[in-house]
């Protein structure tokens, strides 16, 4: 603005925008003399009160309205001077004759530089008149206002409602007048535009369709994305179909006229003299878009701003609106991104959410059309319930696959089957209780265009298939949900297709049962095997598949659940069967908490299991079919004895109604059995506490025949010997089954006796002992007492039990014990009683084995001479009837023979025990036995030794007190014979 030196310029000058009033223009500004001063001085000035501003630029065009007129003439004028000069004279060439105008025009503002001022002033003027009046209709329509949430306000909540001097909602223009007059229409579109402000942007372009038709892209980046399409609509691109092109802006609405210095001519010829008109210009001119696009142009467009949005913000539904209304304008080669948006939509929208969390998934088309179909169908249905699966289906994955068929059939490879074959994949790995709802939206009495899956023998091939190959083990209800859904096929069946559907079923058996290299049969696998049956063998297939449901059902009543396969792979095994029968009836009574209480729950599972056996339809096997009923009925009492429950086991044994269900023999097996397991699982051998008390209790189920006695028996020798706190090897007390396993029973008295210092004084104890082990013995019994005896050397009881063991010598093994015991005892130094010693040195010599003789000869004669001894030292009894002398004389003629015996013999073999006789010595026995066994028996007919097992009458004990001649005599002639026949003598 040029200066002026009036005082009202200055004062305009110094008063601010606020000041600014009506008073000041029309006072102030309006009386400056200088009209070109005054126009530049209402361009500069911008106010935001609409009137005020209207008649600032009143009052500027007021002024350049002469100075307009006056360049409009004088450019004429010189038009018409130059009329007749070359346009080389106007620095033209030939191909710019359409610039003659504005040559003309610059020519001669460069000699009036006041009109192209003027000019230029004037434009600016009226180009901002026109923004005011787009703004005043803004305004107007309440486009530019915007509504400001008052969470921002700090409002006093204690204050009275009534003084409360802040409304609840504060409006503020988005753009205020002074910025959108100084700014190009552009820049204010755009802000509109990212303000969400799309109705103005609409009044822009009804009033200013030139100016901002270049730009029209440019304020559609500007929309954020997030905003749904249907919110701007008519700032969309539109196809004109009968050109092919986009369609343009319409006119503008209630155009104005535009004035001479507005024309294209002047506004170059202006620029040209140096005077810009404007300097508000738009911020993204190359960005400029001034040919409308074609077709292809636009679906490009389309698809792009599309894509952006998914891809930035991931908003399908906003990304698949955009292409639905490119479409619906004609825009071609939408539809394919327009399916694939409309699928994924639905998979990020419509697809069942878990009720605990319904989030929105992560999905992006880029992942989408990465996706393998059946993943797609995975997907879709990944949160479904049975509640709502069948609807997931129908709404969802069908037109999914439909549309998979339709391509498909467009890329010319048509698949019909496409459909129904991605939604069997699907079913084949589903949950059973998502295979339920199915199979339940499926079933035969709907109508076909209703049901999921429409094909009878398909439906009944994939239940078999999905059933057969699951793994579960307690879903029997939603099993035989599905059963019910399945067709009937009716008509009866030839015995040739019987035979030929129970070959199939055989060979379905083989096909599921596990290997090396496949461990489990799959779904899928088993719908291959079910696939080419025809449909009399799908019938018996389900016949038997609704046994195998009622015989799941049973297992898992009793807690011993199977997976359905299990039934065709363990449909001839019997030893499979016995084993799952066995622990059927041993987990019934398992000691858990869940164990059978009472004679009817054990009851119900006898006829259960007796019902899986025999509980087939028609000719069908139950699941232990392969059993006999004795045999499960064997299982089971054996079950029921292992749970302790005898009383109820009797009870059942024992009907009072009915037939015994078991022969005696039957039951004393399985008693002795299960006695049998509790003994050897027992850690104890008491018979009052624990297994052992089972073991012992359990043979009272049973009528009380031999066997069960012996080991009634048994049991009570185990808890005697456990009493005696027997140590085992490993010094731990005994175990049962120690006992049990022991080969020679009789070893287990000698522990005892071994353990217990006393024990040798109760012999009826350790006989009773030993017969209750089954090893009666008794001559062996007395010489373990003996034995004991003498290690305590309590010789009197040593001597009492030998005694009764020569007594009880009636087996070779009885003798091999005897006549070592009393070997060993005859010999004990420590021992005064001389004559029981030779006693039993007679018993030994007579008993032993004839190598042995020798042995034992050599101590009787040792304690023969002490007994001579003895007795020579001894004083004569009253009434003898042989003197002191004869019986010294008799003596000494038994003792030189001996010794004269002795004295021979010891030149070959002088053994100090049996265990111990050297080789010469064996050797003159060996070569000698019938003269050994003849001093056996001489040796036995000696009233010195003993007389072997024969109580002597009382005078032959007598006769040998007194030390009669006669006998005496008789004994040693016999004797010195067989002693010099062995050596030799005669």
């Amino acid at each position: 603005m040029e200066e002026s030196p009036s005082k009202a310029a200055e004062q305009w000058s110094s008063t601010t925008d606020d000041a600014v009033d009506a008073a000041a223009i029309n006072e102030v500004l309006a009386t400056i003399g200088d009209d070109l001063w005054v126009a530049a001085a209402c361009i500069e000035r911008i106010l935001d009160d609409i009137e005020l501003e209207r008649k600032l630029l009143a009052l500027g065009l007021a002024q350049t309205q002469k100075i307009a007129a006056l360049a409009q003439d004088g450019v004429a004028d010189e038009a018409a001077a130059l009329e007749d000069e070359e346009d080389e004279s106007l620095g033209l060439d030939a191909s710019s004759v359409s610039q003659r105008p504005t040559a003309v025009a610059t020519r001669y503002f460069a000699t009036h530089e006041t009109e192209a001022r003027g000019c230029g002033i004037r434009a600016r003027l009226l180009d901002m008149n026109d923004k005011l009046a787009t703004y005043d209709a803004l305004q107007k329509a309440h486009a530019l206002s915007d509504t400001a949430d008052t969470a921002d306000v700090d409002l006093d909540p204690w204050a009275d409602a009534d003084d409360a001097s802040i409304d609840e909602f504060v409006e503020a223009a988005v753009i205020s007048l002074s910025q959108f007059i100084s700014q190009s229409l552009q820049d204010s579109a755009l802000q509109l535009a990212a303000a969400s402000k799309y109705s103005a942007v609409q009044i822009l372009l009804e009033r200013h369709p030139k100016e901002l038709w270049p730009y029209r892209f440019a304020v559609l980046r500007a929309v954020p994305e997030h905003v749904h399409p249907s919110d701007y609509l008519e700032l969309l691109p539109r196809l004109d179909s009968s050109f092919e092109l986009e369609a343009r802006f319409p006119d503008a609405q209630s155009p104005r006229p535009l004035e001479w210095c507005e024309s294209t001519e002047v506004v170059a010829a202006i620029q040209a003299s140096g005077f810009p008109l404007d300097n508000s210009h738009a911020s993204d001119q190359d960005g400029a878009v001034i040919e409308p696009l074609s077709a292809a142009q636009l679906s490009g467009w389309y698809c792009e701003r599309a894509l952006g949005i998914e891809r930035t913000s991931g908003l399908v539904d906003v990304a698949l609106a955009f292409i639905q209304h490119g479409a619906s304008q004609g825009i071609p080669g939408l539809d394919e991104l327009g399916e694939e948006l409309s699928l994924l939509e639905r998979l990020v929208y419509d697809a069942p959410q878990s009720a605990e969390e319904r989030v929105v998934a992560d999905w992006s088309l880029q992942q989408w059309r990465q996706l393998a179909p059946l993943a797609v169908v995975r997907a879709y249905l990944a949160q479904s319930t049975p509640a709502n699966i069948a609807n997931a289906i129908r709404s969802l994955v069908m037109p999914y696959l439909y549309v998979l068929e339709a391509r498909a059939e467009r890329a010319g490879s048509p698949d019909p089957g496409l459909p129904n074959r991605l939604l069997t994949e699907y079913l084949l790995e589903a949950p059973l209780p998502l295979l339920a709802a199915v199979f339940d939206a499926s079933k035969p009495t709907l109508p076909t265009a209703q049901r999921i899956l429409k094909d009878d023998a398909h439906m009944a091939r994939l239940a078999l298939a999905c059933l057969y190959g699951s793994d579960s083990l307690y879903e029997w209800r939603t099993m035989s949900q599905i059963f019910e859904c399945l067709p009937a096929w009716e008509g009866a069946q030839g015995a040739e297709e019987e035979d030929e559907a129970d070959t199939t079923l055989a060979s379905l058996g083989a096909f599921v049962m596990p290997s090396t290299t496949r461990p489990k049969c799959s779904s899928a696998e088993l719908l291959l095997f079910f696939t080419p049956l025809p449909a009399f063998a799908l019938s018996r297939a389900l016949d038997v598949l609704d046994v195998h449901l009622d015989a799941g059902e049973i297992l898992a009543r009793w807690r011993v659940p199977a997976p359905l396969r299990w039934f065709l792979q363990s449909a001839d095994d019997a030893k499979e069967q016995r084993a799952y029968a066995t622990r059927m009836a041993r987990r019934a009574g398992g000691g858990r908490e869940d164990e059978l209480e009472n004679e009817d729950e054990w009851d119900a599972l006898k006829d259960d299991m007796l019902k899986l056996a025999t509980g087939g339809r028609g000719a069908l096997k139950g699941p232990l079919g392969a059993l006999q009923k004795e045999e499960v009925l064997r299982i089971f009492f054996g079950g029921l004895l292992s749970a302790g429950r005898f009383d109820i086991a009797r009870s059942l044994l024992n009907p009072s109604e009915v037939q015994r269900p078991l022969e005696p023999h039957a039951v004393e097996e399985l008693v002795l059995e299960a006695s049998h397991e509790f003994y050897d699982n027992a850690s104890s051998g008491n018979l009052h506490h624990g297994e052992m008390k089972l073991a012992y209790d359990c043979l009272s189920v049973a009528p009380q025949t031999v066997a069960i006695r012996k080991e009634r028996d048994f049991i009570e020798a185990t808890s005697r010997i456990c009493s005696f706190n027997v140590r085992s090897r490993s010094g731990n007390p005994i175990a049962p089954i120690e006992i049990r396993l022991e080969k020679d029973r009789l070893s287990l008295i000698a522990r005892v006796l071994a353990s217990t210092d006393d024990a040798y004084k109760h012999s009826q104890v350790m006989l009773e002992l030993a017969n209750k082990l089954g090893v009666p013995g008794d001559a062996r019994v007395y010489g373990m007492l003996a034995d004991a005896a003498l290690a305590a050397e309590d010789f009197a009881a040593a001597d009492a039990a030998s005694a009764k063991m020569v007594a009880s010598v009636h087996t070779p093994e009885d003798a091999e014990v005897a006549w070592r015991t009393a070997y060993q005892l005859g010999r004990q130094a420590e021992w005064d009683d001389l004559e029981a010693r030779l006693r039993l040195l007679g018993h030994a010599a007579r008993l032993c084995p004839p190598e042995y003789t020798l042995d034992v000869l050599t101590n009787w004669k040792r304690v023969e001479k002490e007994h001579l001894d003895a007795r020579k030292a001894a004083p004569r009894r009253v009434g003898s009837r042989t003197t002191p002398r004869k019986r010294q004389d008799a003596t000494d003629r038994v003792g030189t023979a001996f010794t004269s015996l002795t004295a021979r013999l010891q030149g070959i073999h002088v053994p100090g025990s049996p265990a111990t006789s050297d080789a010469a010595a064996r050797a003159i026995v060996a070569g000698g036995h019938r003269a050994a066994a003849t001093l056996s028996r001489v040796a036995g007919a000696f009233p010195t030794f003993g007389g072997g097992g024969h109580t002597r009458s009382g005078s032959d004990e007598a006769q040998q007190r007194s030390g009669t001649p006669d006998l005496s005599n008789a004994a040693k002639h016999a004797f010195s014979r067989g002693v010099g026949w062995l050596i030799g003598d005669d």
